[in-house]
């Protein structure tokens, strides 16, 4: 039982330090929206493959 409350605090640690340190991270608007274009095509990438003959049934 010991052993799952100190990989717990441990977790915990790790996220509080990693919040702390993306809080410092600033980013200006041209990266955002770059980002956001960025994730928006790999979101989408599969859908990209429809070819006229089979329309509206993407590959899976």
């Amino acid at each position: 039982m010991l052993r799952f409350w100190l990989v717990c605090f441990g977790i915990l640690f790790v996220l509080v330090q990693l919040w702390e340190w993306l809080q410092q991270l600033k980013l200006g608007l041209p990266v955002c929206i770059i980002g956001g274009i960025i994730l928006a095509i790999a979101s989408n990438w599969r859908r990209s493959f429809v070819t006229p003959t089979n329309e509206g049934v993407s590959k899976q």
